[in-house]
């Protein structure tokens, strides 16, 4: 997927979102923007996504990285203070775009929403290498190590490599729904806008769009 055909570097230039016709932005930094997902079927669902056009998050610098960590922390306080609950995370990373990553739109998006439920059992059903790794800076070593990787952080704060070839789209949406015994995983059929704009009150109402 080339620049001037991506959503998410589309939705940055245009300043909104066409499908509810407005910002979706609740977090504008200098290197990321954070939103609410599309298909947001859990609570506080949302994707933090790189300005520039990269394929995976193997792919930013040092500094990139710190500034990511400081998103991630703003989002587990919340998970915490609103919703008494830990935080997960994951990305579909691939080097190349080409790369069969599973990933829906081949812009870099961390998913990021709270949980409680570890997800290592469900994704042990399937026949996929399970790596541990120290911290989501070493997703700079595994991304030219693989080529193509899904990164998972559970409930607990461990950090995890899984291991694939051809994984299917959206493939840990469908592991979070199934563990929460849900249906409604895939986007593209439940984009669950009301969800979005409850999302987008509930930070104006709570003061909680980040501040640099």
């Amino acid at each position: 997927m080339e620049k001037n055909e991506c959503p998410f570097c589309k939705e940055q230039e245009k300043k909104y979102n066409d499908i509810i016709k407005k910002s979706r932005i609740i977090a504008d930094t200098d290197n990321f923007i954070v939103f609410p997902t599309t298909g947001g079927f859990v609570e506080n669902y949302q994707l933090i996504v790189p300005k520039k056009h990269i394929n995976c998050f193997g792919e930013l610098s040092v500094d990139q990285l710190k500034e990511l960590k400081k998103l991630i922390l703003w989002q587990k306080e919340i998970n915490k203070k609103y919703y008494n609950m830990q935080s997960s995370m994951f990305e579909h990373g691939a080097l190349y775009p080409n790369n069969s990553s599973g990933k829906s739109i081949v812009h870099a998006h961390l998913h990021i929403f709270p949980n409680n439920i570890s997800l290592l059992d469900f994704i042990s059903k399937y026949n996929f290498g399970i790596e541990c790794i120290n911290d989501i800076a070493d997703l700079r070593q595994i991304c030219n190590k693989y080529d193509s990787y899904l990164y998972y952080c559970d409930v607990d704060e461990k950090n995890y490599i899984i291991t694939h070839q051809g994984i299917p789209s959206q493939f840990l949406r469908k592991v979070l729904a199934e563990s929460l015994g849900k249906s409604n995983w895939n986007w593209r059929e439940y984009p669950l806008i009301d969800e979005i704009e409850r999302n987008l009150e509930f930070y104006r109402k709570n003061s909680l769009v980040y501040k640099k």
